[in-house]
């Protein structure tokens, strides 16, 4: 598996780390530091060599807000739609080649793309970029 790398990260992200979840508080050259958000009385310093991403399941997206509409395709519950002038919104394809996801980009302008994502911390940092919030 493809370590991560620091420049790959932001404060909030959600990462593994010994098969449990971190969230990510604060970021160095080659450690974070995190806190375990099911026990969040754990929490230290951890090698970012040891850290991987968190795989997609369609509970996961669930959990995310994201709901099977058709198929393989997951849509933004609307009461999880972030209220802004942004307009924009993402799909998901799931399972994607059996790896990830395919995020198809909906921009307000009516142009699109889509990304394919294999790593929650991916889907975190685009959804920030575009909605500049959590999902």
């Amino acid at each position: 598996m493809k370590s991560i790398e620091a420049f790959d990260l932001r404060i909030g992200n959600i990462v593994d780390y010994s098969g449990r979840a971190f969230l990510i508080n604060e970021i160095y050259k080659e450690s974070v530091q995190g806190i375990n958000i099911f026990d969040e009385s754990d929490s230290g310093t951890i090698p970012i060599k040891e850290i991987t991403g968190i795989r997609f399941t369609e509970k996961l997206l669930n959990k995310l807000g994201w709901h099977r509409d058709n198929g393989n395709t997951f849509k933004l519950s609307a009461d999880r739609v972030p209220n802004s002038n942004i307009k924009n919104h993402l799909d998901i394809e799931f399972p994607y080649d059996n790896d990830g996801i395919r995020v198809w980009m909906h921009l307000k302008d009516g142009y699109g793309s889509a990304v394919y994502l294999k790593y929650l911390h991916e889907l975190q940092n685009l959804f920030r970029a575009l909605h500049f919030k959590e999902i």
